[in-house]
């Protein structure tokens, strides 16, 4: 993994957190940049599209996102685990992984078509589900690919051809809408797209680390879905927790309700996209090599990583309710102002979510892909009945409760089952955090009823002001231990490279 940060006056203790440090800041800037895109899309699409299909846009995406995680059948993290502990695999895994997910991507294509026809889709929308899901062929190579980088640690070459592919989507899918091919046109944009960043890929792994070895091929790629099946069948279960609601949102409230409630969801997935996902990628690999070699190690990178996500989250979820319909004016118009309500009880959900994700791939490094399984049935069928029960009554605000009941649900059951490592420890310093996001969120609601006229994006002034209290509060009190303060200098150091 290359380095330009001077590890000088660093202990070997604190070397770790430098490089998580690296990864997670240039992930972050890369995933903020895509996901800044990928908002003022989204933004786009909901203003041209109007309501109603950009309702159907968000259906047709939330039952092919379901099928989605079958690409891989829970190869990733077991690929990235196997190749960071030995890198003389990297040839073989990589033809197994392109086995695997060439035939997964069929497999999710037939089953998506299969469950749109299930379900009662007219012809229209089944020609959507289809050309939507082509588009899992067109990246089947660039993901076989991808697992064999991150085991690398090469995750920013991964990420930056990621990122080039949807600026490739977003330009094709913003002349196919602005030419009258609408939601057809968006997802023909993300075929070509993904396609592209497959070909580049490809052409990056094997320049780097070889071309796939085939031989064999077909042996190891039938271990590695034995063992990746359960992980499968949970990501799976995972997303009908977060893509359910709009299904049922559907069937009981109609399209324009998804809308209202994807356009919510939306901005609740931006921590997640942007904080959550480049963090847990920068640290999943330390974590699994720390658990063979270094118990000690591995305890403290695991209880730091709680505090890091934590430290993030919860003036989010402090803050951002305060302020719901004021972001929802601004980013989609007057038109989808009912998504305020939603946003500010979405919002909830980020914190546990956050913890509970680290805590299920903590699940898959230790091999326990039957407990992970087991946990993530129990939220779907948990999720699936409370949708079932508060959507007819509450609609879009019901679905929203749903989703932060379950996550919290999902964060205690996972608690409970990792409680031996370093949890309790973590646990102990929850108490300093809270108390300095309620205080923040405390500052910003006195400020926004204290000056009620101060302008129509005052609000913007009283939620940085809020942050910036929170950071003073965090600083003042010494919530971090020392080496998590070494943490966060190493990002502002690299800032300064």
């Amino acid at each position: 993994m290359p380095s330009q940060i001077p590890l000088h006056g660093l202990t070997p203790k604190s070397v770790d957190s430098v490089k998580i440090a690296k990864n997670t800041l240039s992930l972050s800037g890369l995933q903020i940049f895509i996901k800044a895109l990928s908002v003022l899309w989204t933004f786009y699409l909901a203003r041209r599209l109007g309501v109603a299909s950009y309702g159907l846009w968000a259906n047709i995406l939330a039952l092919v996102s379901i099928f989605g995680v079958l690409q891989g059948l829970g190869t990733l993290n077991l690929v990235v685990k196997d190749v960071s502990q030995d890198p003389g695999v990297s040839r073989k895994y990589y033809g197994a992984s392109l086995g695997v997910y060439m035939a997964a991507s069929i497999l999710a294509l037939a089953l998506i078509i299969g469950s749109g026809w299930a379900l009662g889709y007219s012809g229209e929308k089944i020609i959507l589900l289809s050309v939507a899901g082509l588009s899992f062929l067109c990246s089947a190579p660039g993901l076989a690919s991808q697992a064999i980088l991150h085991g690398h640690g090469d995750f920013l070459l991964y990420a930056g051809i990621y990122a080039m592919g949807m600026i490739l989507y977003m330009v094709l899918g913003g002349v196919f809408v602005e030419s009258g091919h609408g939601v057809i046109g968006i997802f023909l944009a993300l075929c070509i797209g993904y396609a592209a960043m497959g070909i580049v890929l490809v052409w990056k792994t094997v320049r780097k680390y070889g071309a796939p070895v085939f031989e064999g091929s077909f042996s190891q790629a039938r271990s590695l879905v034995r063992l990746g099946f359960p992980l499968v069948l949970s990501a799976v279960l995972v997303e009908l927790i977060l893509r359910a609601d709009r299904l049922l949102i559907t069937h009981f409230r109609g399209e324009a309700a998804v809308g209202l409630y994807h356009a919510a969801f939306n901005l609740v997935y931006l921590p997640r996209e942007i904080v959550l996902i480049p963090f847990l990628t920068a640290v999943y690999t330390p974590l699994c090599a720390h658990y063979v070699k270094d118990m000690e190690r591995f305890h403290r990178l695991f209880e730091q990583t709680c505090v890091m996500l934590l430290l993030v989250a919860l003036p989010i979820a402090f803050i951002v309710p305060l302020f719901g319909t004021d972001i929802i004016r601004l980013l989609y118009g007057e038109k989808f102002l009912e998504s305020g309500k939603i946003l500010s009880i979405l919002i909830w959900m980020v914190p546990p979510f956050f913890l509970a994700c680290a805590w299920q791939n903590i699940l898959i490094m230790l091999n326990r892909t039957g407990t992970y399984l087991w946990t993530n049935f129990s939220g779907m069928a948990f999720n699936v009945a409370l949708n079932l029960f508060l959507i007819p009554k509450w609609g879009v605000v019901g679905a929203a409760m749903s989703a932060v009941i379950t996550q919290t649900a999902m964060m205690v059951l996972l608690f409970w089952m990792l409680r031996d490592l370093s949890l309790l420890g973590f646990l102990k310093r929850i108490h300093g955090l809270t108390g300095a996001a309620v205080l923040a969120g405390a500052f910003s609601y006195l400020l926004a009823k204290t000056f009620p006229f101060a302008g129509r994006f005052s609000w913007i002034a009283f939620a940085c002001a809020g942050g910036a209290l929170y950071g003073l509060l965090v600083w003042r009190f010494k919530v971090l231990h020392g080496n998590e303060m070494e943490w966060l200098k190493a990002r502002l150091r690299f800032l300064r490279v």
